[in-house]
């Protein structure tokens, strides 16, 4: 079922067109970093940043990370992040994680919430 609810958030995301730079806002660049400074994040980047996708590294524990991912939207959120705007979060294990940092991975997510 979550992966079904990731392949529709992702598949609105690619329907609609982009049209901001691909430049950070600075709301994005302040949330990206109060995302970092979170202890169990090992890293993140803004995988879209045009479309308010932003991709999250930590460890793995066996469990899903969906709370996690939806407690990070209220860091976008006191960021400033514009409600009117949607945004994803998705949370990975490090090796996904760094397989999208160099643009040969793939993988399922460990979390995901579409914030509002």
């Amino acid at each position: 079922m979550r992966g079904i609810l990731s392949m529709i958030f992702l598949l609105i995301f690619m329907v609609f067109p982009a049209t901001a730079e691909e430049k950070l806002k600075p709301w994005q660049e302040k949330a990206l970093h109060l995302v970092k400074e979170e202890k169990k994040v090992l890293d993140a980047f803004w995988r879209m940043p045009s479309r308010n996708i932003l991709y999250v590294a930590m460890q793995p524990d066996g469990g899903r990370k969906d709370g996690f991912a939806e407690y990070l939207c209220m860091l976008l959120a006191d960021a400033g992040a514009p409600k009117e705007e949607p945004r994803i979060v998705e949370v990975f294990d490090p090796t996904t994680f760094r397989g999208y940092l160099d643009k040969t991975g793939s993988g399922s997510s460990m979390g995901i919430a579409a914030c509002r």
